[in-house]
């Protein structure tokens, strides 16, 4: 890790720019000086896992150095809060800088209804040959 990555993953700011910081995440207690796992298979691996729980949108998956960065929207602010664990519990991470965000739909969101009439179409696709099937038997003995 580069000496400004340590600096960083230690929590010693870089950057004297007068700037103060919005959110100082906490410092891991220990961080590993030489890389354990290649920063683009840490990327892939945690881009996988986030992609395969539907819990997230949006998400953007970037490692530098052995740091973390997680962006996009979360169901729960428990679920961002299980992002960030479960990247700083990745082997070859130094640290996990989460930007994530809890998702608030909005009381004119109307997508769920747009998902549950997609559904019901796509049911009635279905059972619509079995239908017709039924018609014609009834015709044929009537």
């Amino acid at each position: 890790m580069s000496r400004a990555g340590a600096c960083l993953a230690q929590g010693k700011g870089g950057g004297g720019n007068g700037a103060v910081p919005q959110e100082q995440p906490a410092a891991p207690e220990r961080v590993e000086m030489e890389p354990l796992a290649a920063d683009s298979r840490i990327e892939r691996r945690l881009r996988s896992i986030f992609e395969a729980t539907d819990w997230f949108t949006d998400v953007s998956v970037r490692v530098h150095g052995g740091v973390v960065f997680i962006d996009g929207r979360a169901i729960s602010g428990e679920k961002v809060t299980w992002a960030g664990d479960l990247a700083r519990r990745t082997q070859g991470v130094g640290a996990v800088v989460n930007r994530m965000t809890v998702d608030t739909a909005s009381a004119w969101d109307l997508s769920p209804a747009w998902h549950a009439i997609v559904s019901i179409a796509r049911q009635a696709l279905l059972g619509a040959p079995l239908f017709v099937a039924a018609l014609v038997m009834l015709a044929l003995g009537w």
